[in-house]
């Protein structure tokens, strides 16, 4: 977890044991909201939609997706980050 979601939760990660046939991504994310309840506001919507999206080894889960994990996986859970305002120019193109 990192920037807002580690900083309310105070703390960078949480474990969660994960059988050796693995565990749909969704299941993983319950696991971690029975370990810690405050997880739940960061959660409040689709992995891979507008508030959070989960990453896993290093892949970003689509919306919709729910991939199975297992013991070995890593999953980062960051929130999402709306992109500059339309129709501004871009520093490089700059008028000056």
């Amino acid at each position: 977890m990192r920037g807002t979601i580690a900083a309310g939760l105070g703390k960078r990660s949480l474990e969660v044991s994960v059988p050796p046939e693995g565990l749909a991504l969704s299941r993983v994310l319950a696991l971690l909201l029975e370990r810690d309840p405050r997880v739940g506001r960061y959660l409040g919507r689709s992995i891979g939609g507008a508030a959070v999206r989960a990453v896993v080894n290093d892949r970003t889960v689509a919306e919709g997706e729910d991939p199975l994990v297992s013991d070995r996986d890593e999953i980062m859970l960051l929130m999402a980050v709306a992109g500059g305002a339309s129709g501004s120019p871009s520093p490089s193109r700059r008028s000056c």
